[in-house]
């Protein structure tokens, strides 16, 4: 009688394996990293380790599948260019969530315009050190403004630093 899984590559399964838990990871970090920002914008340093795992990880099994080669140790349940997709597919969503905490600011704060200030003078005394047209496009996104236009009083959300 065959069982299900029998005579599969155990070591290509660990790896697959190995690739959900650190997606879940992944997920559950930057879940506490938005529920508690910014008190635990540091948790974005372990999105990067997890990102850094990740690319370790599609990498082996990338390597394991060996282009197509029969593997000692068993069979893949899917051909090379499954796992292929399958392994990339993964790394992508590690990447794109480490992406996103990467994007985060260290800190936010609100902030009133001051009289005869534009968006982009704005920008560069929240974030002197930050690149004014990039500060003011966040500031823009955070905000919901159609326009770069802003005006004296007006309250908004900056990313400082």
């Amino acid at each position: 009688m065959r069982f299900p899984g029998r005579g599969l590559d155990a070591t290509l399964m660990a790896l697959v394996e190995e690739a959900g838990r650190n997606i879940q990871r992944c997920g559950l970090l930057l879940r506490d990293l938005l529920i508690d920002y910014p008190e635990h914008a540091t948790l974005a340093q372990d999105l990067k380790v997890c990102e850094q795992e990740g690319d370790r990880i599609t990498h082996d099994i990338i390597y394991r599948m060996g282009g197509g080669r029969r593997v000692r140790g068993g069979r893949a349940p899917f051909d090379a260019g499954d796992g292929y997709a399958l392994a990339t597919a993964i790394d992508d969503v590690v990447d794109y969530t480490e992406q996103a905490a990467a994007q985060m600011p260290d800190r936010l704060a609100v902030v009133r315009v001051e009289p005869g200030e534009t968006l982009q003078h704005l920008a560069a005394r929240v974030a002197p050190d930050a690149p004014t047209g990039q500060v003011a496009a966040r500031i823009r996104e955070l905000n919901e403004l159609d326009s770069a236009t802003v005006t004296a009083g007006q309250t908004l959300i900056a990313p400082v630093g």
